[in-house]
């Protein structure tokens, strides 16, 4: 697959025979701001989701009360066990909420176009296996455009040629695309419940099932708004990721340093190694 076809675009779009049963998973911890764009954009689509379900992971602001407004379906995350990361304990608690055939994973902060779930879908039929996405990212000030560096440098990462026949491939969290067949058969989250920079180790746990990996650019169906993202993931990381460690009286260095790699955007090819 050329670096192009990397893209998506409306050649994606395809009539179904039999529509499949699409579940939105969206973990929020604190995204009253956020939820409207993503939910609105989701109220849209040409292929509308079986169910959407946000988790509420312990928000403090109407993250709840705003996804009910939008129709919804909330479930209120249990309190952490121990050995699991909050993000990983708030997905594995979404997929088991829901119903669908086909899982769509996605961060608060991320907006689809209209034809971008049933892009989705068709790509992932083509693929045969689970796929991700780096979305395109929408900046309004002059600073933002600064996180740009580390977008770009994220695109070769995730989907250069290079790296679509590397073993140990991962996958771009803020959408993740794959069938629950396939998400039952590596164990889902479960699999790497403790695992801070959970999609590097889930796309890694996909390919060693035999199950394709495949990366693409959102184009300008899949965006993510970078207004205060680097921060407010750093945050969010910490405060997910703390969780862990309850019953200590520090976050490990690699906990942090994870974060921020993550939160730029950047894979580390060493990390596999371990």
């Amino acid at each position: 697959m050329s670096f192009s076809e990397k893209f998506f675009s409306n050649n994606e779009r395809g009539h179904f025979k039999t529509p499949p049963k699409v579940s939105a998973i969206i973990p929020a911890r604190n995204e009253e701001s956020n939820l409207p764009k993503i939910l609105g954009s989701l109220a849209k689509q040409t292929l509308p989701p079986h169910e959407i379900i946000v988790v509420d992971d312990f928000s403090t602001d109407a993250t709840a009360e705003i996804a009910k407004n939008y129709g919804a379906h909330v479930i209120h995350n249990p309190e952490l066990p121990d050995g699991w990361t909050g993000k990983n304990w708030a997905l594995w608690n979404g997929y088991l909420a829901s119903t669908g055939d086909v899982l769509v994973f996605l961060d608060a902060d991320v907006t689809l176009a209209p034809i971008a779930l049933e892009a989705l879908i068709k790509a992932r039929e083509r693929t045969g296996g689970v796929i991700s996405v780096v979305p395109y990212h929408n900046t309004e000030r002059f600073y933002e455009r600064l996180s740009l560096v580390t977008y770009i440098l994220s695109i070769f990462v995730f989907t250069s040629p290079f790296e679509r026949n590397n073993p140990k491939k991962g996958l771009f969290g803020p959408c993740i695309v794959t069938t629950r067949h396939d998400y039952e058969r590596i164990n889902g989250h479960k699999s790497i419940q403790g695992e801070v920079l959970d999609d590097l180790k889930l796309g890694k746990k996909f390919i060693e099932a035999g199950i394709p990996v495949e990366n693409y650019l959102g184009n300008t169906l899949v965006s993510q708004w970078t207004q205060k993202r680097i921060g407010r993931l750093w945050e969010k990381r910490c405060s997910w990721n703390h969780d862990v460690h309850k019953h200590h009286t520090h976050i490990h260095c690699s906990v942090a340093f994870g974060a921020l790699y993550h939160g730029l955007g950047i894979s580390i090819s060493s990390y596999y190694s371990a």
